[in-house]
């Protein structure tokens, strides 16, 4: 989907640094549910998370409560929640669509699995719609994540 974008009121939210935007994405992915400060340490620090990493943690979500998405943040038991509808988190409205999609193709209605394909109806999911994606030949070259994404 690109680049992790935060919009509140029609101006971008900064979220500075890898590690918060690695806290926030792991909220996104799973909102509406609490997520454990384990596992937003191991987002952040997969292999061997440094002594202070659960205070590290807190003090990444703190910083993200001065933000306007701090009224959907909560801290629960164990961890934290991320009050945002699907609606708001617009890899979950892509989500829906690739279902939508489907089920409308199983259903043998392949106009309305088109449609729910088209940058008409992906508008708003995301900032930027591709050239290639909107039917040029030239599509980009796959890239892995040794090459240090040059193409």
């Amino acid at each position: 989907m690109g680049a992790l974008e935060v919009w509140h009121a029609g101006e971008p939210v900064p979220v500075t640094g890898p590690r918060q935007q690695r806290v926030l994405a792991t909220l996104m992915c799973e909102a509406g549910r609490v997520v454990p400060v384990e596992r937003l340490v191991d987002a952040i620090w997969p292999d061997s998370p440094p002594r202070t990493a659960r205070r590290q943690v807190q003090n990444m979500v703190s910083a993200l409560r001065q933000t306007p998405i701090g009224p959907l943040l909560t801290a629960t038991g164990p961890g934290y929640l991320l009050a945002a509808t699907d609606e708001q988190v617009d890899a979950r409205q892509f989500e829906r669509l690739v279902r939508e999609a489907r089920q409308a193709h199983l259903a043998r209605d392949l106009a309305g699995a088109a449609t729910r394909c088209e940058p008409a109806s992906i508008s708003g999911v995301g900032q930027r719609w591709p050239e290639w994606a909107a039917g040029s030949p030239r599509r980009p070259r796959p890239t892995s994540r040794n090459d240090g994404g040059r193409r």
